[in-house]
């Protein structure tokens, strides 16, 4: 006799272009695969390149009007109407005056409570000082479930998220799941006594689906050495610092080329420093691209000029493809690329990366010396066990 499948409902913002919107959409198949799951989402606003990436056996519960607007920005709120723009200026008024716990249960006041659940996993953490979040409280206050599960996706420390109220909220949960053990680690000595609910969930990556779409033929010049970063365009991100060290770089040899996918808050500061420094030839802005894989199988390594990270997709997703990863010392970076021996970490400075290129551009042999060791990763096992520790432990 079958056992009846385990009933879970999800809560997360959005399904747009992003590391955490894309492990969710690889662990949703993931966990479709097994046959072991009945899963319901719900989703803040249905808007995103990847909202048709899920399996068709996936329920999901409709929009609420006024809950959508967390998942909105302001500019989009205006360019929907008005009236949009309008609600969405004050749900953002209520979180920057007075609380983002105000703003939330203002936006949640009319979504129905969701019963009969047997665990109910909010994906998403909240930004500190901003209205991007709500999934917590959402499934703190408005599902009736056996047990209540939360992902961090961040570090902690440098976003700025040991805060009282982070902890009245986390300790609420059964399980909270950190994304890398170094994470996890932080999660334990920043709040000791929370212990017993820290796991570990790492993130799936859809291999299949990553080596099929890396076949697409992109074409790069192979005078020189192709770096890679595919990232969004933000400050934590470090892509202006990083063309202030190409220019710096490019006084010790001009073969090299960096190619950048993806666009952000940053980009017009980027592309303007580019053309001041004359990189024009050096550094290629490729936009926001739905299938950044063929850059990355190109390159000859893969690079995250970060200041902050937790545990980036993107080095799973290289991994996969075999490629040299060279990053900045991050929260999880050496946790995952030189206890996996696919790249290099160097301390995160700009003199840092610099002498790490610089090594590199002396010594093109040590990347073809990496990349001929990688082990690739073959399957998300590893990862379904920890979430289904998590779930059922």
């Amino acid at each position: 006799m079958n056992k009846p499948k385990i009933k879970i409902l999800f809560v997360t913002i959005h399904a747009g272009i992003g590391g955490i919107e894309r492990a969710f959409v690889n662990l949703i198949n993931e966990l479709s695969k097994t046959k072991r799951f009945e899963i319901d989402i719900f989703m803040f606003t249905h808007k995103g390149l990847f909202f048709d990436a899920f399996p068709n056996d996936i329920h999901f519960y409709p929009e609420n009007n006024l809950l959508r607007l967390i998942g909105i920005t302001q500019k989009e709120a205006w360019n929907e109407g008005f009236k949009v723009g309008i609600k969405r200026l004050f749900i953002g008024g209520i979180s920057k005056y007075i609380s983002q716990k105000s703003a939330y249960k203002t936006a949640m006041q009319n979504v129905n409570k969701m019963e009969g659940y047997d665990i109910v996993i909010s994906f998403m953490q909240s930004k500190t000082a901003s209205l991007y979040g709500g999934t917590n409280e959402l499934v703190l206050n408005k599902v009736s479930a056996k047990k209540y599960c939360t992902f961090i996706h961040a570090d902690l420390e440098k976003s700025n998220m040991i805060t009282k109220y982070n902890y009245e909220v986390y300790k609420k949960f059964d399980k909270v799941a950190s994304v890398s053990k170094s994470c996890e680690r932080l999660f334990i000595n920043t709040w000791p006594d929370l212990y017993e609910k820290a796991c570990t969930v790492e993130n799936c990556c859809n291999i299949d689906e990553i080596r099929e779409l890396s076949e697409e033929e992109i074409s790069y010049k192979r005078s020189t050495i192709n770096f890679v970063t595919v990232a969004r365009f933000g400050p934590e991100k470090g892509i202006v610092r990083g063309i202030k060290i190409f220019a710096k770089l490019k006084e010790y040899s001009n073969l090299y080329t960096w190619h950048i996918v993806g666009t952000g808050v940053e980009e017009a500061k980027a592309r303007e420093l580019v053309k001041k420094e004359g990189l024009e030839d050096n550094i290629i802005f490729h936009g926001e691209k739905k299938n950044p894989f063929p850059y990355m199988k190109n390159s000859d390594a893969l690079l995250i000029p970060s200041y902050r990270e937790a545990a980036p997709m993107v080095i799973q997703e290289a991994h996969v493809l075999g490629i040299p990863v060279l990053s900045t010392e991050t929260r999880s970076a050496r946790e995952m690329i030189e206890d996996g021996k696919i790249g290099i970490v160097c301390e995160n400075s700009d003199e840092g990366i610099y002498q790490m290129l610089i090594n590199l551009l002396h010594n093109t042999s040590l990347l073809k010396r990496i990349r001929n060791n990688i082990c690739r990763k073959e399957n998300n096992n590893r990862q379904i066990d920890q979430f289904t520790d998590m779930i059922c432990g």
